[in-house]
């Protein structure tokens, strides 16, 4: 319900001639906000404090679950990017232990320990091919 009133909002946007911009930005915005579940849209649209911007997180993370190392790199290279982003790709693409997410320091440093766990991945990847050909 909360959606269709944003989507109504939106539209109202186009309808008044607001810069594109804004709407591309409310666009995306509702793009995000669908693809989490409903009960989160919920507690982040109409309160929930902390637990819902804890939950906000583990959200996202599922939706790194299953990217690919090139789509993580395409994160990682956009302009918007936060703290959150990065803590969700490094809780679902990388599994890292949620309890040692405030001691991976600052965005540089989390963005380089995603740099690292790729490299280790495409390493880990090139080395289980070439034990495979020398096992045939």
């Amino acid at each position: 319900m909360v959606l269709k009133h944003l989507e109504n909002q939106r539209n109202l946007l186009v309808e008044a001639g607001a810069p594109p911009e804004a709407v591309n930005a409310f666009a995306n915005v509702l793009l995000y906000l669908h693809r989490l579940p409903k009960a989160d849209v919920e507690a982040i649209l109409l309160g929930g404090g902390k637990r819902a911007l804890r939950s906000n997180v583990e959200a996202e993370a599922e939706l790194y679950r299953d990217a690919s190392l090139e789509e993580v790199e395409a994160v990682l290279g956009s302009s918007e990017l936060s703290r959150k982003s990065l803590e969700a790709i490094l809780l679902g693409r990388f599994q890292y232990p949620k309890g040692s997410l405030k001691s991976a320091g600052n965005m540089d440093q989390l963005m380089t320990l995603i740099e690292s766990m790729i490299d280790n991945e495409r390493t880990h990847s090139v080395i289980a091919e070439v034990a495979s050909r020398d096992l045939k």
